[in-house]
């Protein structure tokens, strides 16, 4: 009889954390990772890093840093990006593998995980080779668009395959680029989908509490906050946000502007707040840990984004949990999450630059209209959205059975 022993998943991923630092930015990779570990799991997480090797632990995983010397996006003329990535996908794939394989017999892993399209085809291979059962996770889908495009999925031929790679389950986040239509599209069997939302661990503040907050901030009694939360990056248009605060800031005084998040765009959206004239009312607020996020969303009136895709990021869940009023643009599936002129506001892309700040204007001088659309999203968090401790149990009781199936066929095979 085979002796039981503490279940080994051997897990591809890109990053734990998408900062690279603990606590900082989506922890969609870590918590669930966490939670195996927490549930007697021994989880193993092969990572390829540009900054070199090296092996941790970190909150009962142990962490496989390996050195690998390109990331995907290292090459921005458009021109040669295509053959780039080419290169660094099947490159990327070859060194995963390789270390892979070793690294799954050397720690007799059970169950084999891969995480985002870089990593699932490696993963999957891994588990070919050593016959274990496989999980791929999909964190949304730019494919949506795309669908019955031949020459544009060939463009994407790396989520493409990402998708048709078989697996015993898929884990697709659900953040309204409709990754279930996705799925659809492509045959994937139904039973082995698993299209989940995220969690949500913040939570709304007391009256007492906000305002002592706010006074940390330097926010004055007055002050009518606007907060974007994002990687400050070309596709989360953060400066359709700002244009749109600017034009508002001119005609109310009252309002302010927070952008929470860091990244390559920050110093072209700095130097447009400057040259607007309302420079002084645009906080730049920069990287900030997961619970610092917390305490700026519960300082705010206002939430804003205007992602391409779909809204519906981890940002905009944590504004609907601490009850904010949302503004945001209709596309994906953002409409399933905000009811428009309920629990948020929903604007059309084509009437953004227009409707925005006449938006930010009545808000700031409504409270009545701010506090209903506070309340309203608060309701609807606390009623449909679940907590990661919530969201991270439902998928260490998929990963336990995909287990115990597989240690039950082991057995019946000697």
């Amino acid at each position: 009889m085979e002796e039981k022993k503490n279940p080994v998943v051997l897990v591809f991923a890109p990053f734990m954390w998408s900062t690279g630092k603990k606590g900082y930015g989506m922890p969609s990779v870590a918590y669930p990772l966490y939670g195996l570990a927490r549930d007697g799991f021994v989880v193993h997480v092969l990572l390829p890093s540009m900054k070199g090797s090296e092996d941790r632990v970190e909150e009962g995983v142990l962490v496989h840093e390996r050195y690998f010397p390109f990331t995907e996006g290292m090459v921005s003329y458009t021109g040669l990006r295509y053959l780039f990535n080419f290169i660094y996908y099947f490159t990327l794939t070859l060194y995963l593998f390789f270390r892979g394989v070793a690294l799954g017999k050397k720690t007799k892993a059970d169950v084999i995980y891969g995480h985002t399209l870089y990593a699932i085809p490696a993963a999957w291979l891994v588990s070919k080779v050593l016959n274990r059962p496989y999980i791929s996770r999909l964190y949304g889908t730019y494919l949506y668009q795309e669908l019955g495009k031949r020459k544009r999925l060939l463009k994407s031929f790396a989520e493409v395959l990402a998708f048709k790679i078989p697996a015993d389950r898929y884990i697709i986040t659900n953040d309204g680029t409709r990754g279930d239509k996705v799925a659809e599209y492509f045959g994937l069997p139904k039973d082995r989908l698993l299209f989940w939302v995220n969690g949500v661990d913040m939570r709304r503040f007391s009256s007492d509490e906000r305002e002592k907050v706010r006074r940390q901030l330097g926010i004055s009694d007055d002050e009518i906050v606007v907060i974007t939360a994002s990687r400050l990056v070309g596709w989360k248009r953060v400066d359709l946000v700002l244009d749109a605060f600017i034009k508002a800031a001119k005609r109310e005084k009252t309002l302010r502007l927070f952008i929470v998040g860091d990244g390559p765009m920050r110093k072209y959206l700095e130097k447009k707040a400057r040259e607007s004239g309302m420079g002084n009312r645009v906080t730049f607020v920069g990287e900030v840990s997961y619970r610092e996020v917390e305490r700026y969303m519960n300082a705010a009136d206002i939430f804003m984004s205007a992602y391409m895709h779909s809204n519906v990021g981890n940002p905009l869940l944590e504004a609907l949990k601490t009850g904010k009023a949302i503004i945001t643009m209709n596309n994906g599936d953002t409409g399933r999450f905000i009811r428009d002129g309920e629990t948020g506001i929903l604007v059309e892309e084509e009437e953004w630059s227009t409707k925005v700040p006449e938006l930010l204007v009545e808000l700031a001088r409504n409270p009545n209209l701010r506090e209903r659309l506070s309340e309203n999203a608060a309701s609807y968090a606390d009623e449909h959205l679940w907590t990661w401790d919530e969201r991270v149990k439902a998928e260490v009781e998929i990963i336990r059975g995909i287990y115990e199936r597989y240690r039950k066929r082991r057995i019946e095979s000697v």
